[in-house]
């Protein structure tokens, strides 16, 4: 059994509205929604924490997981983070990264 016995952090901070490649990404109004899904041999299902509850990623643009915040998992299962970004129009573009710990 592997667990996430470290922190970490994943990072959306590099993302850009092409329509204001301009302008910083910091004035660019981004919106960013984190998701995360537990992926095992059977199928997948919410990230919860080592307490059975809803774990609630983030909103901002970087991610952060702390040590022991997410059970344990075995060998052959992974997290997936989705996140997804939106625009100042609403335009939504979704990006994910699986962290097998």
């Amino acid at each position: 059994v592997r667990g996430l016995v470290s922190s970490g952090g994943l990072g959306a901070s590099g993302s850009v509205d092409l329509d204001l490649a301009d302008l910083p990404s910091s004035q660019q109004n981004l919106a960013f929604s984190w998701s995360c899904q537990y992926m095992d041999g059977d199928g997948s299902s919410p990230c919860s924490d080592s307490t059975g509850n809803a774990w609630v990623p983030g909103t901002g643009p970087v991610l952060q997981v702390g040590a022991d915040s997410l059970p344990s998992t075995p060998d052959a299962s992974s997290y997936v983070f989705t996140v997804a970004v939106r625009d100042a129009v609403g335009v939504k573009a979704a990006n994910y990264a699986s962290v097998t710990a």
